[in-house]
């Protein structure tokens, strides 16, 4: 068994560059900007000089965007670039040029426009052949699910290993084994192919760091309110060399460390948030990202949309937090199971998960599976939308059974509960009696 140093890489990194952080080249991308792109994308792109407002991001909808905010058109001449870098033009319009190129990472999709109001913009999804996030799989069997969460506490990112010769184990150690208690799950395949190469990068983006154990050994650690989660994953060419077949294969190991010495099978609880009673309400307001109690995080993003999600009071007073087409609402906490909608759905609008499953009707809609970040992607109807007037999240961060509603943060640092704001004010009307 490993025992862990860990020693986050980036923070290697920082430190030794203690104050020479590379400027930006008059030729070429920054280090950082190098590395962003390897990491998000596969690739470096050709380099152009941006100008004023100059940034660089990547989003939750898998598109790295990099551009400026200049009223001058440096894109003249990208196209070019883009072929000789082997990209594949198939779309071209005023102002806007879109290519494709295939990687290890999937189909790449390139756009790169100019406007005189907005300034260059690159922007670059990550696709499968089908036009779908390529990290966004079938799943798990049943079986692997429940070895992981009752074993790790939580379900890893799925990698379509070889169905053929998928095979898992559970180890489980003690103090007197190892001077220290730690579950050991591992599972791997008799397969000639690399499908972990990317790995590290569906782990980071389930809230992992990458970094090195003691041994130099890259791994991605997680900790959660029950343990450190260590994950390290490689293809072999033979994998006798872990005691396993003699034969190639993709392997992941994980090592679970409790904290003293608890059970990581999660336990259930309730997180009710009447939208409505948000302290932060207020009609025709985006609703952006917002931190519920204890420890929930719900995000939403225009997405690929026209118009992001926002509050809304209608004329019966009905309060909502209204998705449009094409926007996206992330949910975030520890051994999310399912997550409970009440709403009304105009237009017959649709919705799609990143992991689990995903039912609904007209008023209601159901996520159900085994995850710390659920990413929920409205579809594309015209028109459409889903106005939401209650949601429900179970998970282990909740806690107990069947928790009591909690009031999110407030971010303007008032940090009251509804209940208590009411009070406050009975008290200051009718005094403490």
């Amino acid at each position: 068994m490993k025992k862990i140093i860990f020693l986050p890489i980036m923070m290697t990194m920082a430190l030794a560059a203690c104050g020479e952080t590379e400027p930006e080249q008059a030729a070429n991308w920054s280090v950082e900007i190098k590395g962003e792109m390897n990491t998000y994308i596969g690739t470096v792109l050709p380099y152009v000089s941006f100008g004023e407002g100059f940034y660089h991001e990547w989003g939750t909808d898998r598109i790295y965007s990099i551009g400026d905010t200049s009223s001058v058109n440096v894109l003249k001449g990208y196209g070019a670039l883009l072929s000789a870098d082997k990209w594949t033009e198939y779309n071209i319009k005023e102002d806007e040029i879109t290519y494709k190129k295939q990687n290890s990472y999937g189909y790449l999709t390139l756009k790169a426009d100019f406007s005189a109001g907005h300034g260059n913009n690159i922007s670059v999804a990550v696709r499968d052949s089908e036009g779908e996030d390529p990290f966004v799989d079938d799943g798990w069997s049943d079986d692997i699910e429940a070895q992981m969460t009752q074993y790790l506490g939580e379900v890893l990112p799925f990698v379509a290993l070889d169905e053929s010769s998928i095979q898992y184990d559970v180890d489980i150690y003690t103090e007197e084994d190892d001077g220290e208690d730690c579950n050991n799950f591992y599972i791997y395949d008799n397969n000639s192919v690399n499908v972990v190469a990317d790995y590290g990068t569906k782990l980071k983006s389930a809230g992992f760091v990458e970094g090195l154990d003691d041994e130099e050994e890259v791994c991605y650690s997680k900790t959660t309110n029950k343990g450190e989660l260590v994950v390290y994953c490689d293809w072999y060419s033979d994998l006798s060399v872990f005691y396993l077949e003699e034969q190639p294969g993709n392997l992941i190991d994980a090592y679970f460390y409790p904290s003293g010495g608890v059970d990581p099978t999660p336990t259930s609880g309730s997180i009710s948030i009447v939208i409505g009673s948000i302290p932060t309400y207020a009609s025709d307001t985006e609703f952006g990202t917002k931190t519920f109690e204890p420890g929930l995080t719900i995000a939403t993003t225009i997405g690929k949309g026209s118009t992001a999600p926002r509050f809304w009071t209608t004329t019966d007073n009905d309060k909502q937090l209204r998705l449009y087409a094409e926007n996206t609402i992330t949910f975030t906490a520890e051994g999310i199971t399912k997550i409970e909608f009440t709403w009304s759905v105009k237009k017959s609008q649709t919705m799609s998960a990143s992991t689990g499953t995903f039912t609904k009707t007209s008023s209601m809609g159901t996520w159900e599976g085994t995850a710390s970040t659920v990413k929920l992607t409205v579809g594309s109807v015209s028109g459409g939308q889903f106005q939401i007037t209650k949601i429900v999240v179970y998970g282990e961060f909740a806690g107990g059974e069947g928790g009591d509603p909690v009031d999110p943060v407030d971010p303007t640092g008032d940090t009251r509960t509804v209940q208590s704001i009411a009070e406050d004010i009975l008290v200051s009307v009718f005094g403490s009696d």
